[in-house]
């Protein structure tokens, strides 16, 4: 069998080609070096007999719009009577066509669907104190604590909210003297998110150091503002978080609240967050927008 690589500028190589080994700088891999190129650099490939079905093999969100022209006139060159297209999928990668003209077709959809705008993987939609009173239930009932204790935060008079009907799902976090990082002082058992062993390690964490650092990250903005306006947050959250320890992912659908305390004689400044299991789907709205 015959293979040729086609590169980010639309030059053909065997795929045993020393000189494309030299160029990369990879004389000797311990791996299949071709799908390697396809996978990370772009590459697209070509395999065929003197008789029988071409394969094409490419990352439709990663091919070369140059290497894909030049692998699609060497496609058509062939004029094979059977064309697999070959292509990472999460149910059958590879595609069986009876001819050119349809293989091509479905490898510009392949492309033109892999480089759509994607849906971000955090999402919020900010709710107004106003209507989360009016809803009433347990985070209604932290915001007329926050506003009665004039910002005070004594966690005792908290304990039986925070863990009764919030389930433990809240965490405590505090700046440091330039509040550059917010550290994890308090956190409850209900985040289903987490497993335990990082629970049993938060405190004393950044809040950015999350199992998902990138949701991490996303999440303390809510908390940076609630910071720096002295003023409580509520948000709809839709976030798709990984779940390294899982190696998977979880969508964690959520209102959460975020409001500035005070703490103790010094009166220094502490966030404590709570939120409750929502099913408010802020993704399809974005899909919509994107398409």
């Amino acid at each position: 069998m015959t293979t040729i690589v086609f590169d980010d500028a639309g030059r053909g190589w065997d795929e045993e080609s020393l000189e494309l080994r030299r160029r990369l700088h990879c004389h000797r891999p311990d791996f299949n070096l071709t799908t390697y190129l396809i996978d990370n650099l772009g590459f697209i490939a070509l395999s065929w007999k003197q008789h029988g079905a071409c394969t094409i093999r490419l990352r439709p969100a990663l091919a070369s719009s140059i290497g894909l022209a030049a692998a699609l006139f060497a496609l058509a060159d062939l004029a094979p009577q059977r064309v697999i297209v070959s292509h990472p999928s999460e149910t059958c990668g590879l595609e069986l066509f009876a001819n050119v003209g349809r293989a091509v077709a479905r490898i510009e959809e392949l492309v033109a669907d892999a480089r759509q705008p994607t849906c971000p993987a955090f999402l919020k939609r900010e709710v107004s104190l106003e209507a989360q009173l009016q809803a009433g239930g347990p985070l209604a009932a932290l915001l007329r604590y926050w506003a009665n204790a004039d910002q005070a935060y004594e966690p005792e008079k908290l304990r039986a909210l925070l863990y009764g009907a919030l389930r433990g799902r809240f965490v405590v976090v505090e700046p440091n003297a330039d509040r550059r990082h917010l550290t994890i002082m308090d956190i409850g058992p209900g985040f289903v998110v987490y497993d335990k062993s990082w629970l049993r390690i938060a405190r004393g964490l950044p809040m950015e150091h999350q199992p998902d650092y990138a949701y991490g990250r996303w999440a303390r903005g809510a908390f940076d503002q609630a910071l720096e306006r002295t003023q409580a947050c509520v948000d709809d959250v839709d976030a798709v978080i990984a779940r390294p320890s899982l190696n998977d992912t979880i969508r964690a659908q959520y209102r959460r609240v975020v409001l500035p305390f005070r703490r103790g004689p010094s009166g220094s400044p502490c966030l404590l967050s709570a939120s409750i299991v929502d099913d408010v789907d802020l993704r399809r709205a974005a899909r919509g927008a994107l398409s």
